[in-house]
């Protein structure tokens, strides 16, 4: 009994799962895009500089490196052409 239990859960768990993703928007259709890519890169470019005005800068070199690391791991499988 003490194994009936956990393994009907389980089943019940899988097979209500997919019904759960059917109305998921597509990510990164820009036909479905608020903003175009032009607006989004200018939107980004604004946000940077408000941040950079008001924040003081870090100087942790393990922080740095980290995200530094990140963001190059992010750059070579990225489709964005101004790298």
């Amino acid at each position: 009994m003490t194994f009936l239990r956990p393994t009907l859960l389980t089943l019940a768990c899988l097979l209500a799962s997919p019904g759960f993703a059917d109305d998921l928007p597509s990510l990164g259709d820009a036909s479905s895009a608020i903003v175009s890519p032009e607006q989004e890169h200018q939107l980004g470019r604004a946000w940077l500089a408000l941040l950079r005005s008001q924040v003081s800068q870090l100087n942790d070199p393990q922080l740095k490196d980290y995200v530094e690391s990140s963001v190059y791991k992010l750059v070579e499988t990225s489709q964005v052409n101004d790298r």
